[in-house]
């Protein structure tokens, strides 16, 4: 009998769970080709998950410019030394220099600071993090054997592979996919407008696994399979991150 290509916790005949979560394995070729590889493991839906998107700005300021008067960006930086030298002598006087410290006495002796006039810079965006817990309690000796090989094979997907020449080779990364063993049921997808259904089933963009953790019966019970002394449970802590940016054209 061949191989199976699909790890799925837990079996259909141990459970009557419709709802899943895909990962699916790609060789990562580094020019956009896409080359399958290893096992696809398949989990129960878990009861919650949660996407964080974040975008990221600074603090500009604007300082005597904006006091001034001064809107056109364009042209900011060919009046830059003009403003500058005429806050500096507003508040010291004409010649006084000052530098790091000393400018910061000399403000407050004086009871005046230049007003920083703060704006938002909009500076890039976030790659996209999300995790899953699984919280599994094999029934059988074959989910037992299923959650080990699981757990194996995660960890292969998740380090790189090294050379003679000392070089690491790129992670495989993974194509996250829902799975319903209902045919046309709705489900909720974050990655289409409004979080309807469509034919798009992928909850993520290509994205690499970045953190891994495997707790053995954390239920403060020492229990085990009486054949293979094997945990009845372990809790799997999977954390990702996606490969590119989203933007506004991913959810249009």
């Amino acid at each position: 009998m061949a191989e199976s290509k699909i790890l799925k916790f837990p079996s259909e005949e141990e459970t009557n769970v419709k709802r899943f979560l895909m990962f699916s394995p790609y060789l990562f070729a580094g020019d956009g080709t896409e080359q399958s590889t290893g096992k696809k493991i398949v989990f129960f839906m878990p009861n919650s998950f949660k996407f964080d998107y974040n975008v990221n700005y600074e603090e500009s300021s604007m300082g005597a410019f904006a006091s001034s008067g001064v809107t056109d960006l364009k042209n900011l930086s060919d009046n830059a030394s003009k403003f500058l030298t005429k806050t500096r002598e507003g508040l010291f006087g004409a010649g006084v220099e000052f530098l790091g410290a000393e400018k910061s006495l000399a403000e407050k002796a004086r009871g005046k600071v230049v007003n920083e006039n703060l704006e938002m810079a909009f500076k890039s965006v976030s790659l996209r993090e999300f995790s899953y817990t699984f919280n599994c309690f094999p029934k059988s000796k074959k989910d037992s054997d299923t959650l080990r090989d699981i757990i194996k094979e995660l960890r292969i997907r998740m380090y790189p592979d090294s050379s003679e020449e000392g070089i690491l080779k790129y992670p495989d990364y993974f194509v996250i996919d829902f799975e319903s063993g209902e045919t046309g049921e709705d489900y909720y997808n974050p990655l289409v407008k409004g979080g309807n259904k469509g034919d798009e089933k992928t909850f993520s963009k290509n994205c690499f696994l970045t953190s891994m953790s495997v707790e053995y019966n954390n239920n403060n019970k020492a229990s085990e399979f009486k054949d293979t002394h094997a945990p009845t449970n372990i809790t799997i802590d999977l954390s990702f991150k996606e490969d590119t940016i989203l933007t506004r054209k991913d959810f249009e």
